[in-house]
């Protein structure tokens, strides 16, 4: 599972080397909320590891002021949310159905930690009493 923490740099670990084609690819990360299916695309950074044959670390951010192409996305809501990654030459291609390979290469879920921005709104409502006899 991996972890996502609201307003911040989250790394990543992972091992995309044991299954991907490409020898350079670029991956797209396609993440669906199990909470309203609501589904977003974006590009992982550059792969930070110093072992790449072993593992892949990346620097994933949480922010409202997304850059889908560099890792930096907002995950809203909190909760888990399912992940897929694809291999792809371009560096910009955010479509799924546009990848090199179409074939997820790893599957997953993701749990975003912290609070979201929710405004709460009470609601007043007249209560109305009978009265009766007395």
């Amino acid at each position: 599972m991996l972890i996502v923490n609201k307003n911040a740099n989250n790394t990543w670990i992972l091992t995309l080397n044991e299954t991907k084609t490409l020898s350079s690819p670029y991956y797209l990360v396609k993440a669906t909320s199990r909470f309203n299916n609501t589904s977003k695309t974006f590009i992982l950074s550059t792969d930070q590891s110093s072992y790449t044959d072993r593992f892949n670390q990346f620097t994933v951010t949480e922010s409202s002021s997304e850059v889908l192409t560099s890792g930096t996305v907002e995950f809203t809501p909190t909760g888990q949310w399912d992940y897929e990654i694809y291999e792809q030459t371009s560096s910009t291609n955010l479509s799924v159905d546009a990848a090199d390979n179409t074939t997820p290469i790893e599957r997953g879920v993701i749990l975003v930690i912290g609070t979201n921005q929710v405004t709460y709104k009470k609601r007043t409502q007249g209560i109305t009493y009978k009265g009766y006899g007395g």
